[in-house]
């Protein structure tokens, strides 16, 4: 049989290629083992095959050929994703799934608002290594609470990827984008953990990054929105309200910000050698 065809057989996943690329194409291949058996050697081989189905080493369901489990008992989409190939649109099954996340490769994961990766209150959720990928629709909760890490619903370490469309709740940071440039951070709902002011995490952070978008997010309970040594991003259309710096600048130059409603912070726009 062939899997991730139908109602995604791996495991209730149904994985893809973006159909303006291409005709949907499993991502996964035959099962393992499968044995096609000859026309004219039917009969005491069919039987023996047949008999071989009920050895529990030799059938194994496919959640665990294709996707791993977590420490949290939660499967992960990891498997999938190391599989998937440049181009690929996943699409998976509703369900809450484990974190981490590494993608690192252009492949578009969307959740279409039914799908949720809990990080287990353990590090950063999804970390995009890669250029034009696309992560949307998706719920991202439960990180870690380290700084030093900065445990983050996303960290960015690539250009003209997209992420939009997401909620982002409950982790230490949002959106976390470092010496990357070109991407766009679009009608995410982001917030932190609920703990004291000065040590929630900040909602999107640029740090030396060129030419990003960040527009239309609703930003509720975070820290800052950071942009330090960057230049030549949009900051538009954002509504952040009960965090400490609504926009921080910090060495930062030739930034554009319009139209944005700030509500509620301890501070409103700050710049400093900007």
């Amino acid at each position: 049989p062939r899997l991730g065809e139908a109602q995604g057989a791996a495991g209730g996943l149904v994985s893809h290629q973006d159909p303006d690329r291409a005709s949907p194409v499993p991502l996964v291949g035959r099962f393992p083992g499968a044995i096609t058996v000859p026309a004219a050697r039917k009969g005491p081989l069919l039987w023996v095959l047949l008999a071989g189905l009920a050895m529990p080493l030799v059938f194994l369901p496919a959640q665990s050929q294709h996707q791993t489990q977590s420490q949290t008992g939660l499967v992960s989409l990891q498997t999938l994703i190391d599989e998937a190939k440049p181009g690929d649109v996943m699409t998976p099954e509703p369900g809450t799934y484990a974190g981490p996340l590494v993608i690192d490769k252009a492949l578009t994961l969307d959740g279409r608002d039914q799908v949720v990766i809990d990080g287990g209150g353990k590090g950063t959720l999804i970390l995009l290594k890669t250029d034009g990928a696309t992560i949307r629709n998706l719920r991202l909760t439960n990180s870690g609470d380290s700084h030093n890490d900065i445990d983050s619903g996303i960290q960015v370490r690539g250009n003209f990827n997209v992420i939009k469309d997401n909620v982002i709740d409950n982790c230490l940071f949002g959106v976390d984008l470092q010496q990357s440039n070109n991407n766009i951070v679009r009608r995410n709902r982001i917030s932190s953990k609920p703990v004291e002011l000065g040590v929630r995490g900040d909602a999107i952070r640029f740090w030396y990054s060129y030419k990003n978008q960040a527009t239309d997010n609703i930003i509720r309970d975070s820290r800052d929105t950071v942009v330090w040594y960057s230049q030549d991003n949009l900051i538009a259309r954002n509504d952040a309200r009960g965090g400490r710096y609504s926009l921080h600048f910090m060495y930062s130059h030739v930034n554009r910000v319009e139209d944005n409603h700030y509500e509620g912070n301890t501070v409103g726009i700050f710049l400093m050698y900007s």
